[in-house]
Formats: C-alpha cells, sequence, structure tokens
C-alpha cells in the first residue's frame, strides 16, 4: 500500500536538509511531479523541461539547472508538507522518473565525482570541495574511519573497487546523492509513480512523456550537457565479482526500474 503521506516518509528516511528531496519537483507549466536523480541526465532533463533555462541555439543551460530559482520547479520547501503531499497523492498529477542501469551510473558518478571533477559552466570552483570531501570519506572507508585526512584524499588513487565498497558499507541515506540508490531517492517505495523510464531509451522515454502531459515537447538537441571525460572503464571489462557487488547493493534498482542482472548476481 502506498503511503498517503509520502514525503513525509521519505524526510523521515533522509533528514530534512537532504538536497535530493529538492529534486522530488512539481513542474507547474506541465502539471507533473517529475523526481530527477543525480547521474540520470538530470541536468540535461531539468533543462530541457524548464522554457526560462533551455537556449535552443547552443543546447546549453543558461544558468545552474540545479537551482530551483532557477528552473520555475517548485519542491518540497516551496510548497511545505502538506500541499507536496496533496500533489503527490493526486491522481490527475502525474508522477515520473527516469532510471539508468545501476552499474553504469556508478561507474560515472566514480569518473565525475571521484576519478576527476569536472566544472561545468554553471558551476562554481568553490563545489571543488564535495570532490575532496567524498574522497576523504571513500578513502576513509579503508582507513576504518570516518575521513581520510585531506592530503591523502588529493593524491591517493581510489579504485571503482574501492567505492563499491564505501557503497555497499554504507546506507543511502549516508551517501552522496551521486550514488545513493536510485528506488531510494525518488520514493520508489512510497510514491506510486506513472511513468517510469530508462536513460538507455531516452527516446521513448521522452515520446511517453508527451503522451502523459498531452503536448509536444521541444526535441533534445544536445545529449549530454555534463560532458565528463570519457576514459572510464567499460562495464565489460569490470571483474564479474565486481558487478555482482553492485547488483546485489542496488537490487531494489534492478527491481524498480526493469533492469536485467548477471546471472547469479542475487544469489
Amino acid at each position: 500500500m502506498i503511503d498517503p503521506r509520502p514525503i513525509d516518509t521519505i524526510i523521515g528516511l533522509s533528514g530534512v536538509n537532504s538536497v535530493f528531496v529538492k529534486d522530488i519537483s512539481f513542474v507547474p507549466h506541465l502539471g507533473i511531479v517529475f523526481a530527477f536523480i543525480s547521474k540520470n541526465a538530470s541536468s540535461l532533463l531539468k533543462t530541457y523541461l524548464s522554457t526560462a533555462l533551455w537556449d535552443s541555439s547552443s543546447g546549453l543551460p543558461r544558468k545552474n539547472p540545479h537551482e530551483l530559482k532557477n528552473t520555475g520547479f517548485l519542491s518540497v520547501d516551496d510548497l511545505g508538507l502538506p500541499v507536496m503531499n496533496e500533489i503527490l497523492t493526486d491522481a490527475s498529477t502525474p508522477r515520473v522518473v527516469l532510471g539508468r542501469n545501476p552499474v553504469d551510473r556508478l561507474l560515472s558518478g566514480w569518473r565525475s565525482r571521484v576519478h576527476t571533477w569536472h566544472l561545468e559552466s554553471y558551476q562554481s570552483a568553490r563545489e571543488l570541495t564535495d570532490w575532496l570531501e567524498i574522497r576523504q570519506r571513500i578513502l576513509g572507508q579503508s582507513y576504518g574511519c570516518h575521513a581520510a585526512p585531506a592530503r591523502d584524499a588529493l593524491t591517493s588513487e581510489i579504485p571503482i573497487s574501492m567505492l563499491v565498497e564505501y557503497v555497499e558499507d554504507t546506507p543511502s541515506s549516508l551517501l552522496d546523492r551521486h550514488f545513493a540508490g536510485q528506488a531510494f531517492l525518488c520514493g520508489a517505495s512510497v510514491i506510486n509513480y506513472d511513468l517510469v523510464g530508462q536513460l538507455e531509451d531516452l527516446d521513448t522515454f521522452i515520446k511517453n512523456l508527451e503522451k502523459l502531459v498531452g503536448q509536444r515537447l521541444p526535441s533534445i538537441s544536445e545529449r549530454s550537457i555534463n560532458r565528463t571525460p570519457t576514459s572510464v572503464p567499460a562495464v565489460e571489462s569490470l571483474d564479474s565479482a565486481l558487478v555482482q557487488r553492485i547488483e546485489k547493493r542496488f537490487v531494489d534498482d534492478y527491481n524498480f526500474f526493469g533492469y536485467p542482472v548477471q546471472a547469479g548476481a542475487m544469489t
């Protein structure tokens, strides 16, 4: 049974100040709730769905698409708990979310948030402190402490296997939103979604979204707004045991978004 007060439940699990809660947003001009998930083309989709941000000539955002003041979207902070809960349980308000293969998503997160940090045109260099803090926490896991010294975090190699160990041992509520489980981030256990898509088939997702809102949407001229370096191991190159560990950790994501798992991963 779907919880009658979904946002209350999600906030109770994650903490009132969790940034990801604001990514479950009401999009007024489309009349939908969209649960944007980090590393799932969220920059692109926020820009694409915001008429205030989309620059069709360049395909790039004019301002930071992750700041609600720039998009015109409304979060629980803007609407308040009672109103957001009413919207989320109103059958006439479609609820939408886009998933991504968990292995690909974790690799992408490692590449852009751990291995390197690629600042976009709308980002400030101050965000590099987030990169350092993430590396300190991941490395600290291997040290047996909360966070490694800054010097070590700046100079040490952090392979994808170390990130996997970190996410295995850390609840989603304590993980950076780029690594937390997707089903957790969108509140899949308490929100009844009308459209659940997969990033790997973005065209079909957009077509289904158009049907849902009853209007044509502008074509997406750019398929990637955040252009991080492409030097990242392919899924096929990862050790089978490591892939199975990722699949086991994110089993809820595989089930909710309908991705197949490697044989024997859940045994």
